[in-house]
């Protein structure tokens, strides 16, 4: 069969499944609740944060669940930074600990 030449200029969105939605709904309820037991601080940088996000310290596909333990609070600019530069939040839980590691 002959495959069509058009192409869509945009992706048909779609929205996650039932599953994943309670999975994200889950981690957020955590998220927050461990950001309001630090006192609505980031543990990267110890600052007040309006809006947390939650990184997970060990993944979701390394077979860890969705647990308080398993939550590292910061800011989404934060779990940016955090993700990009793949930064072991247990070896090196604060930004300061991160940016002495090349001083030794």
């Amino acid at each position: 069969m002959k495959q069509s030449t058009l192409k869509r200029k945009t992706p048909i969105s779609r929205l996650p499944s039932k599953k994943q939605q309670e999975l994200d709904k889950l981690w957020r309820e955590i998220t927050l609740l461990k950001w309001a037991k630090l006192g609505r601080r980031s543990q990267w940088t110890g600052q007040y944060i309006r809006n947390p996000s939650g990184h997970h310290i060990i993944r979701r596909s390394r077979g860890r669940l969705d647990t308080e333990e398993n939550c590292y609070v910061c800011s989404w600019l934060e779990h940016d930074f955090i993700e990009t530069h793949s930064v072991d939040v247990k070896k090196y839980p604060t930004k300061l600990l991160w940016e002495a590691r090349d001083e030794k």
